[in-house]
């Protein structure tokens, strides 16, 4: 008799094992299938940047200028709106007779685009170019440096970079350019070949005018002093080819 009532005992015990075994199993798959479910909500990207205008470009010419080639960012973003506001007021505020023959180029790396906007004046570019770059998928204005970090540079490397390219532009006239002095900042006098130098020892990765081209070298317009006097002009560097850029009008 008490051995089946231990028996007994001993089979309700393994039943009460199975079924705790088989619940679990039970809440296992049911909690798995929950957590594995496709989500029947699309979450969509409100973040998204369009363009203005579908049918045009990312870049274009600003058909309130007519004739005059005016760059138009095309890119639906406060950003956008905030460059060509500044385009069209420094557009707007040039005298009539000051007008020449306004360009511009644009160059797409990835998401981002880079603006190189001048002034040419007769033979020669006009000494300041305006540069813009912004990414097309933000919407927002890319710094320079985010342009330096893409490169994986620095300002020490940039500085190198320059001195080296404006050194190599004298060409022959480096010695001339040595033995040259000018009025620098008003207060020292310097040869040009120490003006530039110190130029580009105090410049700082905010001001610098940094794009990047078609093959995404990084470019720098920069103010230079020539050998012909001791006013500067705005040259364009090309920092990985350590070339001075020369623009095809």
């Amino acid at each position: 008799m008490e051995q089946n009532k231990k028996k007994n005992r001993g089979i309700k015990i393994v039943l009460l094992v199975l079924v705790f075994i088989i619940v679990g199993l039970l809440i296992y798959l049911i909690v798995d299938r929950i957590n594995n479910k496709p989500s029947d909500t699309v979450i969509k990207n409100t973040t998204e940047i369009k363009k203005i205008n579908e049918d045009e470009e990312y870049v274009y010419d600003n058909p309130k200028y007519g004739d005059k080639t005016v760059p138009y960012v095309n890119i639906d973003s406060d950003d956008a709106k905030s460059i060509n506001n500044k385009i069209e007021k420094y557009v707007d505020g040039k005298a009539s007779d000051t007008w020449n023959e306004l360009f511009y180029y644009y160059y797409i790396n990835d998401n981002i685009i880079s603006i190189l906007f001048g002034n040419k004046l007769g033979d020669t570019i006009n000494s300041k170019y305006r540069i813009y770059n912004i990414n097309v998928k933000t919407g927002k204005i890319v710094s320079n440096k985010e342009l330096i970090d893409i490169k994986k540079t620095n300002r020490e490397e940039i500085a190198s970079s320059l001195n080296e390219t404006i050194e190599k532009s004298y060409g022959d006239s480096i010695e001339f350019a040595k033995e040259t002095t000018i009025r620098y900042d008003g207060e020292i006098d310097l040869t040009v070949y120490e003006a530039n130098k110190t130029s580009v020892e105090g410049l700082k990765v905010e001001n610098m005018k940094l794009y990047l081209n078609e093959k995404k070298e990084l470019c720098i317009v920069f103010d230079t002093f020539t050998i012909a006097g001791s006013m500067t002009s705005e040259y364009l560097y090309n920092l990985d080819t350590k070339n001075v850029i020369k623009l095809s009008m």
